[in-house]
C-alpha cells in the first residue's frame, strides 16, 4: 500500500501581527492575576503586611533606691509598609500610642503641710494683732478741733474763690503797706505820718480750702473821693456774701473783675471766733505803735 503524506502549509506572521499576539498573551496573564485577587477577596484571605515589633529593654536596678526611680523602657515605633495596589482599598490604619515612662516623686519634692489651725488659734498672736489693729471709727475716738493761730491780712488771690462772712461786721482800722505786708497803725503814730496811713475795712473772708484771712477794703477819704478800684472791690465783697466769687485785677480797666463759680459749691464752715479774736490773731507782729518801729524809721530814712 502506498502511504500518502499531506504537507501543512507554512504560515508567515508579520511584525504587527506578532505585536498583537504578545499583547493578547499579557492580557490573559493579567486577567489570571485579577481572578486570583478576586478569589482572595471572596475567601477573606488577608493580604500579608510587614510589621515591626516593639523591643522593650528593662534594666534591673542594683538596689531598692534605684528600683523606686522606675524602669527604663525603650520603644520602637512601628514602620508602615507600602500597600499592594491590588488591595489598596482594604488597608487598615493602625493608631500609634506614645508611651511615657512614669516620673518618680522624691521625698524632697513633696509639699510641706503647715499646721495653720495652731497658728491662727495661738493666744499670743491674737493678742498681738489686737494691739496692732487700728479702729476704723476715726471720728468717734479721734475727734480734734482745729486751732486758728495765724490769720493773714491780704487781698484775695486771682486764682481762688472766696466767701465773706454774712453777719460779722468789718472793722475799720488804720493801715500802712510795706513790701506787700499790711501793718495796723495806732492813732498817735498815724497823726505823725499824714498822707501815709490809709483807713481800711478788715472784712473776714474764707477760701474753699477753709483758710481764713482779713480782706482790707479801702474806704473813701476825707474828701469823699472814690475810684473804680474802690467801688469794684466793694461790689465783689457784697457778692461774696451769698456766692463764691473770684476777684482779678484788670489794669487796663483800672478795676477788679468779678467771676462767680458755676458749680454747686457747699457753703464754708466758719471757725468759732469773734471779730475781735480774729483781729487780735491777725495783728500779731503787725502793729506799729511807736515811731521807733523799723517800718517808720525806714520811711523817715533813719535806717
Amino acid at each position: 500500500m502506498r502511504k500518502t503524506t499531506t504537507a501543512t502549509p507554512a504560515v508567515t506572521i508579520t511584525g504587527s501581527e506578532a505585536t498583537r499576539a504578545t499583547e493578547t498573551a499579557e492580557g490573559n496573564a493579567t486577567s489570571s492575576k485579577e481572578k486570583t485577587a478576586m478569589k482572595d477577596e471572596t475567601t477573606g484571605t488577608p493580604t500579608p503586611l510587614v510589621q515591626t515589633t516593639f523591643a522593650i529593654v528593662q534594666k534591673e536596678p542594683k538596689d531598692t533606691k534605684e528600683a523606686s526611680m522606675g524602669k527604663t523602657t525603650a520603644v520602637t515605633q512601628p514602620t508602615a509598609t507600602e500597600p499592594d495596589p491590588s488591595s489598596s482599598n482594604k488597608n487598615n490604619v493602625e493608631a500609634t500610642t506614645a508611651v511615657t515612662p512614669p516620673t518618680a516623686t522624691t521625698e524632697s519634692a513633696r509639699p510641706i503641710a503647715r499646721d495653720t489651725a495652731n497658728v491662727n488659734n495661738d493666744p499670743a498672736d491674737t493678742d498681738m494683732l489686737s494691739r496692732l489693729r487700728i479702729s476704723q471709727d476715726f471720728g468717734g475716738k479721734a475727734s480734734t478741733k482745729k486751732l486758728v493761730t495765724t490769720i493773714p491780712i491780704r487781698n484775695p488771690k486771682k486764682n481762688e474763690f472766696v466767701r465773706v462772712h454774712p453777719t460779722m461786721r468789718p472793722m475799720l482800722v488804720r493801715t500802712l503797706l510795706d513790701e506787700q505786708l499790711t501793718f495796723l497803725v495806732t492813732k498817735d503814730v498815724a497823726d505823725s505820718l499824714p498822707g501815709v496811713v490809709v483807713a481800711k475795712e478788715l472784712v473776714p473772708t474764707i477760701t474753699r480750702q477753709g483758710t481764713l484771712f482779713l480782706w482790707p477794703l479801702r474806704v473813701p477819704g476825707e474828701n469823699g473821693r472814690v475810684d473804680n478800684w474802690l467801688t469794684s472791690a466793694k461790689e465783689a465783697a457784697v457778692h461774696a456774701v451769698h456766692t463764691w466769687v473770684r476777684v482779678q485785677a484788670n489794669m487796663d480797666l483800672s478795676a477788679f473783675e468779678i467771676y462767680e463759680a458755676l458749680g454747686a459749691i457747699p457753703d464754708p464752715e466758719w471757725p468759732q471766733l469773734t471779730m475781735d479774736e480774729i483781729v487780735r490773731i491777725a495783728a500779731k507782729g503787725r502793729v506799729i505803735d511807736s515811731l521807733d518801729h523799723p517800718v517808720i524809721q525806714k520811711l523817715r530814712g533813719e535806717i
